[in-house]
Order: C-alpha cells, then structure tokens, then sequence
C-alpha cells in the first residue's frame, strides 16, 4: 500500500557485501479473472529477488574534522586556502577491494591545484589524501570521484583568500616585585601555535611590544592578581594604539572575582588573559592558559565594536540561564545540513556523528579544552550564552570576516 502507484524503487545503501531484497508485486484480483482458461493456474503475486553487491562501507569526509596534519595544528580539510600557500585535505574510505589509487580529487573552479608526489602541480590529485596550492582568490569546491561508485561525490567548500597580517600588541602585567606568570619564549609559542590555527581564515598574528608609560605603577599588584572587574577594566582601558591598527592583549597571573574568567575579550578595547584562572588559596594553582584560549579571545576581538553584528560568539553544549538552571543541547541530535548548513559539503559525515560532537570540536566552543580549533565555514547550531537557546551561532565563518578583520593584507 506505502509504494501504490510507485514507478520507481529507490535503495540507500547502508553497509557493504551482498544484501538480498524480496520485492513482491501483487496484481490486483480483477486483473486475475481476465486471464483465458487456457490457462491452468497462475498467482496474483510475482516474486524478484535483488542482490547488491556493495563495494564501500563508509565514506567519510568531513569539514568540521579536527583532525591535524601530523606534528601540527593545522587541520585537514579547512574551510580556507591562502593564496600562494598550502592546505591539506583527506577523506576516509572503507570497504573490500579497495585501495587509494581509487580516489581522485578535482577542483570545481581551478581556483587551487594540486601537489603530486614529485612535488609538481597538477590538476588533479589522489588518494585519501592531497595537499593544494592556492592560486586565485575565490570560492571554489573540491570534489573526489571514487572508482565505482556512482552515488553523489563528496566534495568540500572553501574559499582561497590573500593572507591578512593581524598586529597583536601584547603586555605581560608584572607586580612591583618585578614578578611575571608568563614569559616571552612561552607566548611567542603560544603564538605559533595560534597561528596554525588562524591559518583556517587566512590571518596571520603578528606579537608586537605594548608597555605601560611607567612599569612601577603603584597599581600593578592589582593588575598582576585582578581583585575586581573594575580593575580588569582599568587595564584594558590603558590602550596605547589607535583603532583599527590592531588588537591588545594583556597577560595577568590570574583573578580572584570570577571564578569562570580564563580570559575575556572586550572587543575594541583589549583582551585579559589570566595563567591560572580563579585564585584561591585553598586551591592548589592549575595552569589553563593554552594557544587555543589565545586564538579563541583574538577571533574574538577582530571585530570592530560590541554592536557589529558579525562579532564572532562563543557556542556551547551546556549554559545556566540566569536562575541557574542547566539547559543542555540534545546529546542524541545528529548533525545534518540544517545543522551546519555552509559545511555540509554532501553530507558525508561520520556515521551518526552528533551535532554536540561537532560543537565540541569547534574553537569557539565555551570551554579551556586544547581539542578545540575548528573554525568553521558558516553558522553553526547550538547553545547561546546570549538568548540561553538553541540558534545558528556565528562562533567563525568565512564570508563574514572578509571587511571585519583589523588586519592588512601581506
């Protein structure tokens, strides 16, 4: 009765090896008694049997991954190419009879070429994975034919941009003692690493130096150990640059106001970032400080002003509204493109993956975890600090940030 008047049977393949479909059709009872005598007997069914002999068993290639090419952060399949450099995808195939020479990766719009195993150019690549080059600025999609299959390619969405130099003027808060929680070796590491991370959306951070007019300021036990959010905002308030040249970022060993303040972008007026968060006497000191937290508070602060719609937001699996209740994203939703609408590609994610899975990749998810450092293509469903509900939060995206950056192209 489901399929009456169906023409046409469609099969989504779900696994892989030989599956036998029964299909039964039923000729209707008039149809029957039409039939000549000449004929002895015959049933109202026709039994068919299919077999399908499924080559793949899964094929995963996701833009949201997390996954790091090998002694880096970088990650595979990021929604951007700088122009002139290099990016790495991959894609995930499993099933009998297969190998990777199966695999080939073409570009849409040639706005990238592709790097052989002897080091050339090519139009083309192959394998599970492949390294482009940037050629010309524009979007552009990147998809991978795989010999034997004849479902819909996968294909990836990026967009090759010039690379932006973001200036980060940078001071480590010191007490009258002279006393620092931070070094400069340990940030200008910290730096490389944000930097792998930035890479994602075609930025670059540059560290420049940013002192206070007098480093004996009577004040500065207060801003080494902030006792106050008044406090934390007279330090951000001592900017030394003009707007639009780039963004501050202050280093403290840590607060004693907050308990849930790691770090804090204040936008156009600077950044705080503490070592050891919350400190307590009683409680022994934990270093939270990661590059991750770095780049998280600078993609906070490349906007230009609180009321720019762009701003980038923080996204979270869990958040208290204000009489404390917790309100937790659905753990059982898997993701789909009404989801992650700009980095679906063709919806070959990983079997059941979760839309919380997801979040939690994300560099902008609300919490000091180094797993975090996806930044993503476009709007990406989940919890919002701000309305306390489930929304498209802009926590990265491409297009949005092209005329946002305090950056200047290389």
């Amino acid at each position: 009765e489901l399929l009456d008047n169906v023409e046409r049977l469609y099969f989504h393949i779900d696994g892989h090896g030989s599956e036998k479909v029964h299909i039964s059709l039923y000729l209707p009872p008039k149809i029957i008694r039409s039939i000549t005598n000449n004929v002895q007997y015959i049933s109202n069914t026709i039994d068919e049997f299919i077999t399908f002999d499924v080559k793949f068993s899964e094929i995963v290639l996701e833009q949201i991954t997390n996954e790091t090419i090998p002694g880096t952060e970088e990650v595979y399949n990021p929604s951007c190419v700088i122009k002139d450099d290099f990016a790495a995808f991959k894609i995930e195939v499993a099933g009998e009879n297969f190998n990777p020479e199966m695999v080939t990766w073409l570009s849409k719009k040639g706005k990238v070429q592709f790097l052989n195993g002897a080091g050339e150019l090519t139009d083309q690549g192959n394998g599970l994975i492949t390294e482009v080059k940037g050629m010309r600025t524009g979007e552009d999609t990147l998809m991978v034919m795989i010999d034997g299959y004849d479902g819909r390619p996968p294909e990836v969405h990026i967009s090759v941009v010039e690379l932006k130099n973001l200036d980060v003027y940078t001071h480590i808060v010191k007490n009258i003692l002279g006393e620092s929680a931070f070094t400069d070796e340990e940030i200008d590491g910290a730096f490389e690493v944000a930097n792998q991370i930035m890479k994602q959306i075609g930025v670059r951070l540059n560290r420049k130096p940013l002192d206070f007019d007098n480093d004996a300021n009577p004040n500065q036990n207060m801003y080494y150990e902030l006792e106050s959010a008044a406090h934390l905002h007279n330090l951000i308030d001592m900017k030394r640059i003009e707007e639009g040249e780039g963004v501050e970022v202050y280093f403290v060993k840590g607060q004693k106001f907050d308990r849930g303040m790691i770090g804090e972008a204040y936008y156009n007026r600077g950044t705080v970032i503490t070592r050891y968060g919350f400190l307590d006497p009683l409680i022994p000191e934990d270093d939270v400080f990661t590059p991750h937290l770095l780049a998280h508070e600078i993609l906070h602060s490349m906007r230009k002003n609180r009321k720019d719609r762009q701003q980038v937001f923080d996204i979270y699996t869990e958040v208290r509204d204000a009489i404390g209740q917790e309100v937790t994203y659905p753990s059982d939703v898997v993701v789909n493109d009404t989801l992650i609408p700009l980095d679906w590609g063709t919806g070959y994610y990983r079997k059941n993956s979760t839309q919380e899975e997801i979040i939690r990749r994300l560099l902008m998810f609300g919490t000091n975890e180094d797993g975090r450092r996806v930044i993503p293509r476009g709007t990406v469903h989940g919890l919002d600090i701000n309305t306390i509900s489930a929304i498209h939060v802009k926590c990265g995206g491409i297009v949005e940030l092209k005329e946002r950056y305090f950056a200047h192209d290389q």
